[in-house]
């Protein structure tokens, strides 16, 4: 990450109005919900390990409710921040990878990765989207290949709280 800091904007706590994530340059993750009239409250602060290098918002877990994944660029891996609805976060062990990662999934991809990460069958999959078993499975073949995983159940595996 250069020396400005990262921010998205995303609503962490499910009331309509656009909250901020920021790192900043001190490797600090804030949450800052927004409020009438453009004034924002800090509602999460998280230190980072490491050097942080990006930061992205999505419902990673299929609970409705945003968690925040942030890369790191000095160690390889992420760490991931499962959000509580309200503006908060639990932290999960941070995962490291041998090699940088790239965060690169399709919608469709995602898709299919938060239902397989659910521990849902290829053919269950595919009835829920409504595409083919085959589709499927290459879906799966795409994501495992992006996140560098062997198994499809390293999917499940990392979508598990830890515990």
């Amino acid at each position: 990450m250069t020396d400005t800091s990262r921010v998205i904007s995303a609503d962490f706590n499910r009331d309509g109005i656009a909250d901020l994530a920021v790192i900043t340059p001190a490797a600090e993750l804030l949450v800052l919900l927004g409020a009438n009239a453009g004034l924002y409250h800090r509602s999460f602060r998280y230190r980072l390990r490491g050097q942080p290098h990006g930061l992205d918002a999505a419902d990673l877990d299929g609970d409705g409710m945003l968690d925040l994944v942030v890369a790191h660029s000095d160690r390889g891996g992420f760490s991931l921040l499962r959000g509580n609805g309200d503006g908060t976060f639990s932290a999960t062990r941070d995962m490291v990878t041998t090699q940088p990662t790239t965060w690169s999934l399709t919608p469709r991809e995602s898709e299919v990765a938060r239902l397989a990460g659910a521990g849902h069958t290829c053919t269950e999959i595919a009835r829920i989207l409504g595409i083919s078993r085959r589709t499927v499975e290459t879906h799966i073949g795409a994501i495992r290949s992006k996140l560098e995983l062997k198994h499809k159940r390293e999917l499940v595996q990392l979508a598990k709280p830890p515990g």
